[in-house]
């Protein structure tokens, strides 16, 4: 966090030097911290806006298909985000190639990243294999 504050040119214009310490006040900081949530809390904000409303456009052209049309989606969304779940679990071997690539470690990098893509692909070739082989058993 040093290292960024010192970056920032608004913050640079905070920092007060006093018997060679550099510090910032704790008020500076605060605003700061405040105007850094607001810029953070907007993105959120208008992602979910984005995700809803996409949601919401996806019922409109589905409802004209019929009751069973709207179960059937809201099914196959649910079987999907589950499929999903089981390789969000590799997101430690991308922390790693990432820890790797920080350290300037280019043989654990690449041993990592082969890892992370064989674990990915794995598992989504045979969640995909599985939905489609029992697939008139998920819908049915």
């Amino acid at each position: 966090m040093y290292l960024s504050l010192h970056q920032d040119s608004e913050i640079q214009n905070l920092i007060k030097s006093s018997d060679n310490e550099t510090y910032i006040s704790h008020h500076d900081c605060k605003f700061i911290c405040y105007r850094n949530n607001c810029h953070n809390t907007i993105r959120s904000g208008l992602e979910h806006i984005v995700i809803c409303g996409t949601q919401i456009m996806t019922t409109v052209i589905v409802t004209p298909l019929g009751v069973f049309a709207i179960a059937a989606n809201s099914f196959a969304i649910t079987a999907e985000s589950l499929c999903i779940c089981p390789v969000w679990d590799c997101r430690c071997c991308t922390t790693l190639v990432g820890q790797s690539i920080g350290a300037d470690r280019r043989k654990l990098v690449r041993s990592f990243a082969r890892i992370t893509i064989f674990i990915w692909y794995d598992r989504y070739g045979v969640i995909g294999v599985l939905m489609y082989l029992f697939a008139p058993q998920i819908i049915g």
